[in-house]
């Protein structure tokens, strides 16, 4: 199962890229899976950073994405993926 992944804004920043492509055997995956990979092939920090903002009081405040569609409407962290599936991540929005 081959899965792209893309980061945007500070996320970018600390991926040091804008997009991975990871692969995994088998079929049965969630974003979770998704990105306990990326902790061990691209940065814990970045991880931790997406973790963060996901696991806040008020819920997550950043947006993950699989085929543009919000995951929070789906199941959360334990929405399955399936092969080439496209996961956006975006950071909470800033500015004034």
């Amino acid at each position: 199962m081959r899965i792209k992944v893309r980061f945007y804004a500070i996320l970018r920043e600390i991926a040091k890229r804008k997009e991975i492509e990871v692969e995994l055997p088998g079929n049965d995956h969630t974003i979770h899976d998704i990105l306990n990979l990326i902790r061990e092939k691209v940065s814990a920090d970045l991880f931790k950073k997406i973790m963060d903002f996901w696991n806040t009081k008020k819920g997550p405040k950043l947006i993950i994405l699989l085929n543009g569609r919000n995951i929070v409407y789906i199941d959360g962290l334990k929405t399955k993926v399936k092969d080439n599936d496209i996961i956006d991540i975006f950071p909470p929005g800033g500015g004034g």
